[in-house]
């Protein structure tokens, strides 16, 4: 399930982008970091010993991740794309006038940087840095910053979710 990161980034990068409204701008890097995304997934669901090898035991935890050859690219992909769309974010709080879709931006933009923050805590023991993985734990409360913009700012509209999440629920128990 560690391989999630990688559809979760893409996944990411696209709903910023589509945030700030730039998807048909920035189709040529989105193609980009779905397709490396994608290669990235598929090398390692067919050759996982390249992911992450057998566990091990480190610090007071008998099992942990032990990297294999190929995850130092697949972390390196992770950032790049991680920081190429927080700049894209940053770019468009910046030169943003209206104050709502201001604060919208923002509060996306502290809820990715605590996640990425956080987040990250538990690969330092991945590559043998001593630093207890329970603090990543801290970071479920990433989607509480962005759950408080969609209600206070409207960042998703939440008519339509429902709406959609009814019809799927009614097409599912049919």
């Amino acid at each position: 399930f560690n391989l999630a990161v990688i559809p979760i980034n893409v996944f990411m990068a696209h709903w910023f982008l589509a945030l700030i409204g730039k998807v048909r701008e920035r189709m040529m890097a989105l193609c980009m970091i779905y397709s490396t995304g994608f290669i990235l997934f598929f090398v390692h669901i067919l050759f996982p010993e390249t992911y992450l090898t057998a566990s091990v035991s480190k610090l007071y935890l008998p099992y942990y991740y032990e990297p294999g050859s190929l995850q130092w690219v697949t972390r390196l992909w992770f950032n790049i794309v991680g920081v190429y769309y927080f700049i894209e974010l940053a770019y468009a709080f910046r030169h943003e006038k209206d104050p709502i879709r201001r604060n919208r931006y923002l509060y996306v933009l502290v809820a990715i940087l605590y996640a990425f923050i956080v987040g990250s805590t538990a690969i330092l023991l991945v590559y043998d840095i001593q630093f207890d993985p329970m603090w990543s734990g801290l970071f479920g409360f990433f989607p509480l910053i962005i759950a408080y913009a969609v209600v206070r700012y409207q960042l998703l509209d939440i008519r339509l979710f429902i709406q959609r999440a009814f019809i799927y629920g009614m097409s599912l128990s049919v």
